[in-house]
């Protein structure tokens, strides 16, 4: 039963007095949230995103070649931490790195850039509505985000 409720949801048809201007920034969040949603956790990269023998991650469009190169972070930090703890070295005073960053955080960037190449084309429209719907906001409604904005970003 849920189901059907869900496939007709999902059915509906949106018309243009559906919505007013005082729905605007209920829908930007949404948006910002389903964006959020598809780019991951993480919305800006930890590393540099320059990883050895691949390049930036940035620049790489094919999810096969990511794949890649997670299973060469992988291998490395596990080769690495095995030789470590043979040769009795702390990893906590010598821990894996490439470029600065461990072996997660690399992760987490690649896993990043996999759900931007994944979604691309939703991201796209997604990124439209959300610009469009900007130009709608209240100066108000543009206040109140700037300031939240602001303190999302001192708590941090």
């Amino acid at each position: 039963m849920a189901g059907k409720k869900a496939d007709k949801k999902a059915n509906e048809v949106v018309t243009k007095d559906q919505f007013t201007r005082a729905d605007v920034p209920k829908l930007l969040a949404e948006v910002n949230r389903q964006i959020a949603e598809l780019k991951g956790e993480e919305q800006d990269p930890i590393t540099d995103g320059n990883l050895e023998n691949f390049g930036r991650l940035s620049d790489i469009n094919d999810v096969t070649t990511l794949v890649r190169a997670a299973s060469s972070v992988k291998g490395k930090a596990a080769a690495y931490n095995n030789v470590a703890e043979e040769l009795q070295v702390d990893l906590s005073k010598f821990p894996f790195k490439i470029n600065k960053w461990g072996a997660e955080k690399w992760m987490k960037d690649i896993k990043r850039r996999i759900n931007e190449v994944t979604y691309k084309d939703k991201l796209n429209k997604l990124e439209k509505v959300r610009d469009e719907l900007s130009g709608f906001l209240s100066e108000d409604d543009k206040f109140s985000q700037a300031v939240h904005n602001i303190v999302s970003i001192m708590k941090d």
